[in-house]
């Protein structure tokens, strides 16, 4: 038998669970818009940068499948201002499990493409002899000047480079205050740090990923990106 303070005890643990599965929610209706720079220039084996692999690219798609947003694919090479290889897809999160099988059948084609034209680019390796490195954070940083349609996205620069230059057509620039950028490889010569008041640096691509998963996740935490 329920005394006269255990229906409201009962009530108020409803609204503590209902509370706790909205912030859950709500921390999932966040996109994400990740621009990915690779380096395929001369001086990134020389300078020891990692090579984005294949399982690399399926963590990457993966985010976005799960959060859904924007996947940009833009090699640095001696003239590195050209269109993204853009990959867009929509969060399955919330369907049921036939309109999430329906998504996934819907996106495979567009996946498949993404994925094949990407390694096709890391895959010719490293060539190149000049580095417009600036030149493709110019036209990343286009990426981030898109106006959300709903829920603010998340966004990400991710780097795989030494970050050097020596092209010197474009001006080192900032960029929004919003963009959180993780970089892997950087040399100590590069000044690629003032792109950014947030700039993550790593040794190698797994834990870049890692940091990645749980940014895109929960935020920061001071609350910045929530």
């Amino acid at each position: 038998m329920l005394t006269r303070t255990q229906p409201t005890i009962v009530f108020l643990v409803f609204l503590s669970f209902a509370s706790a599965c909205s912030d859950d929610q709500q921390q999932r209706m966040h996109p994400i818009q990740l621009g990915i720079i690779y380096d395929c220039t001369l001086s990134a084996p020389q300078n020891q940068v990692p090579v984005l692999t294949a399982s690399h690219l399926d963590s990457l798609i993966a985010l976005c499948r799960r959060h859904g947003g924007t996947l940009g694919f833009l090699p640095i090479a001696k003239a590195s201002f050209v269109p993204l290889v853009r990959l867009d897809l929509q969060a399955a999160d919330g369907n049921t499990l036939r309109e999430k099988a329906r998504l996934l059948k819907q996106q495979r084609v567009r996946i498949a493409a993404w994925r094949t034209g990407v390694l096709s680019t890391i895959d010719s390796g490293r060539t190149v002899r000049k580095t417009d490195f600036w030149g493709a954070i110019h036209r990343t940083n286009q990426l981030f000047q898109e106006p959300a349609i709903g829920a603010p996205p998340r966004r990400f620069l991710l780097i795989i480079s030494d970050g050097l230059d020596d092209m010197k057509r474009w001006q080192p620039i900032k960029l929004p205050a919003d963009v959180t950028v993780v970089a892997v490889g950087l040399s100590h010569q590069s000044n690629a740090k003032s792109m950014s008041d947030k700039i993550m640096l790593f040794e190698n691509i797994e834990p870049a990923l890692r940091h990645l998963r749980h940014l895109a996740q929960h935020g920061e935490p001071n609350g910045e990106l929530s």
